[in-house]
């Protein structure tokens, strides 16, 4: 694991793949503000290639729950506006 000073925090890096921990929002915030503007590029890139992967995982995950003919895993019209609160 490394550790590395961040204002009065520490940041820990647990190994790839992993997350970081122990880290204010604020603390994000004044990193990034350092960056210089090709590192901040970066990070940008990196942000909405997550977001576009995310939204995409989303996506499929709705796609296949259309799919799924199990009946019962379906609503029935009158379940779904019970859930909605459309109900007369």
């Amino acid at each position: 694991m490394v550790t590395r000073a961040v204002g009065h925090r520490s940041l820990a890096i647990e190994g790839a793949g992993r997350y970081l921990c122990r880290v204010s929002f604020d603390a994000l915030l004044k990193e990034v503000e350092a960056l210089d503007a090709t590192a901040r590029r970066k990070l940008i890139a990196y942000m909405i290639t997550l977001e576009d992967r995310r939204q995409t995982e989303y996506a499929e995950k709705l796609a296949q729950k259309i799919d799924d003919q199990t009946p019962g895993k379906w609503l029935t019209v009158e379940q779904c506006e019970r859930e909605l609160g459309l109900e007369d």
